[in-house]
């Protein structure tokens, strides 16, 4: 036992000995000896107003029947959005951004006592059922019938859901983080900070920075045609 302790003792002490002069000043956890932290990395966001100029509404809708064939499918994916362009066409133009036409097995096998199928199940099961499902999407620069495209494709064209997007030309995204530049700077301060308090060491000079934005769809306001800009920063210091 005391060769065994003795022998650990030796190779723990020549592990020691052989660290690069890079690990001093590290910490120590118990038995683990580690380097401080060369870097950081984190993100910021705030919000701001923005004027949005144009609407792009999805949509989807499906078609799930145990007994259609792969024409009738088409057929009723094809009806849906002619339907859709007649319909919404008033308000901006609609393109199609996605069908597609699948297989499945419509029935599931009734299993006999024996562990055969039962008959009745088996003709079925061998023919295949097929559905499908399309996607929609509506360029809208009246910003004032949103809602309303919006309501006649959940109602009167019985698509699935809907959902809004607001694409901000380069001018809106550069003002916008123009104009909350010095939050976001203050918030990387403060947030690097925190950092440094609980690492208990100074951190170096920003080594990378980027930054992102985008609208939030759900923040529109219909009456001042207003959607809320997400800024993100991501930064990494060194």
């Amino acid at each position: 036992m005391f060769k065994k302790f003795m022998a650990t003792a030796i190779t723990a002490a020549l592990m020691l000995a052989a660290m690069p002069a890079a690990f001093a000043g590290g910490g120590m956890s118990g038995d683990m000896i580690y380097p401080p932290v060369s870097s950081v990395s984190f993100s910021v966001s705030v919000q701001t107003d923005v004027k949005a100029e144009k609407a792009v509404i999805y949509a989807d809708y499906s078609v799930y029947d145990t007994e259609s064939t792969r024409k009738e499918v088409l057929d009723k994916l094809n009806a849906a959005y002619n339907k859709a362009k007649t319909s919404l066409s008033q308000y901006g133009k609609v393109n199609r951004s996605g069908m597609n036409i699948y297989s499945s097995i419509p029935y599931e096998p009734m299993v006999k006592e024996d562990g055969t199928v039962a008959e009745e199940t088996e003709e079925k099961m061998a023919m295949p059922a097929f559905n499908g499902y399309l996607n929609i999407q509506i360029t809208v620069t009246d910003l004032s019938k949103v809602d309303a495209v919006k309501d006649l494709l959940l109602t009167d064209l019985e698509f699935n859901n809907s959902w809004v997007d607001f694409p901000l030309a380069d001018s809106v995204l550069v003002g916008a983080e123009s104009d909350v530049a010095d939050r976001v700077k203050t918030l990387i301060e403060d947030r690097k900070a925190v950092y440094e308090k609980v690492l208990g060491q100074k951190l170096g000079a920003i080594s990378n920075l980027s930054m992102s934005t985008w609208a939030d769809g759900n923040t529109f306001d219909a009456v001042t045609g207003m959607v809320k800009a997400t800024v993100s920063a991501y930064v990494n210091f060194y």
